[in-house]
């Protein structure tokens, strides 16, 4: 069948068949209708485009981007039909396929209906809008991608941080929107904030903006060596969605140390998220802070009790023949709470 189908693309295409190679659009074969797609690309004809235009709504991916690359090539200087198509088309399918191919023409006329499609219910097609923003590099879409970076998917997010880097503008707005952007909630977000002031050279002015950068980076080392004004950015990262990232802050935190490192744990010990819990648990055991781990041994969460008690456990081991007092004293905690030693 394929074999079939390509022959007859390419007879079609040899004979300049326009009309069969867009019926062929249709073919229940996604290689057939691939290679149709493919061999339109020789025909600068408004049908041709027209039904290319239609075939960027096809379910097969290899089918739209023969497609997408075709328009490409026919609509260099079309442009115009493309953004009329982006701005009626409902398909999530074809919106996508489109912002790309403007993208990728940049053509300024498309940043307005590119910076509305951020207002589309699919985060796809607002991800495609953006990176297509960035693509098109040019001045007056930073407002729009700043904007974007209100918007609830994270990687929306991330791809509009990337575009403002493309754009290599660096003014008041773009600093702010950037050094916001390293306490968000998401540690990609806070990564492509971190590698998008590299691009742009933007020199950060005290400890904090460092300590922020620094995290977003996940360079510990530095961080320690900052102490305590690296806390407040590794709050941040404790509270991230990733689990190794809270891992790895909690053990940065633990090795800073000092009141203001136990004082943010204790709080985050108390967090709804019970993976903020744990990890808050785990660097205060590691800075041996038993008497703030005790009230955990009525944890809601099992995972964050059995952490508890491992660590309050394998302190009495510890000062068992130090301090046989406070050793005792933890043991009977730990009975009250029918926990065997």
């Amino acid at each position: 069948m394929w074999l079939f189908g390509n022959q007859n693309v390419e007879s079609l295409r040899i004979k300049g068949n326009v009309k069969g190679l867009i019926k062929l659009l249709e073919d229940e074969d996604p290689e057939v209708r691939a290679g149709a797609a493919d061999a339109l690309s020789d025909f600068d004809k408004p049908e041709v485009i027209s039904a290319l235009i239609n075939t960027l709504a096809d379910k097969n991916r290899e089918v739209r981007w023969r497609s997408a690359k075709s328009l490409e090539r026919l609509c260099r200087d079309k442009t115009d039909v493309l953004i009329q198509a982006f701005i009626d088309s409902k398909s999530i399918f074809q919106k996508v396929t489109l912002a790309y191919i403007l993208g990728r023409l940049g053509d300024k006329k498309a940043i307005a209906p590119l910076a509305e499609a951020q207002n589309f219910g699919d985060k796809y097609v607002r991800r495609a809008s953006v990176i297509a923003l960035g693509r098109i590099r040019d001045e007056r879409s930073l407002y729009y991608l700043i904007q974007s970076l209100k918007d609830p998917d994270a990687d929306v997010r991330k791809r509009a941080v990337e575009s403002i880097g493309r754009i290599g503008i660096l003014n008041d707005e773009v600093k702010k929107t950037l050094l916001d952007s390293l306490k968000d909630e998401n540690y990609e977000v806070r990564k492509a904030s971190a590698k998008t002031i590299e691009r742009l050279g933007l020199k950060l002015e005290d400890n904090e903006e460092l300590a922020l950068y620094l995290s977003a980076l996940m360079r510990g080392a530095e961080l320690i060596l900052l102490g305590d004004k690296a806390i407040d950015a590794l709050e941040i990262a404790l509270k991230d969605e990733d689990w190794n990232i809270k891992k790895w802050a909690s053990e940065v935190i633990s090795d800073i140390g000092g009141d203001k490192a136990i004082a943010i744990l204790k709080k985050l010990a108390e967090d709804e998220d019970w993976t903020v819990r744990y990890h808050a648990v785990s660097a205060l055991g590691r800075l041996k802070q038993i008497d703030l781990l005790i009230k955990h041994l009525d944890d809601p969460d099992p995972n964050v009790r059995d952490l508890a008690i491992e660590y309050i456990k394998d302190f009495v081991k510890v000062i068992e023949r130090k301090d046989s007092k406070k050793a005792e004293k933890l043991k009977e905690i730990l009975q009250k709470h029918n926990i065997q030693v």
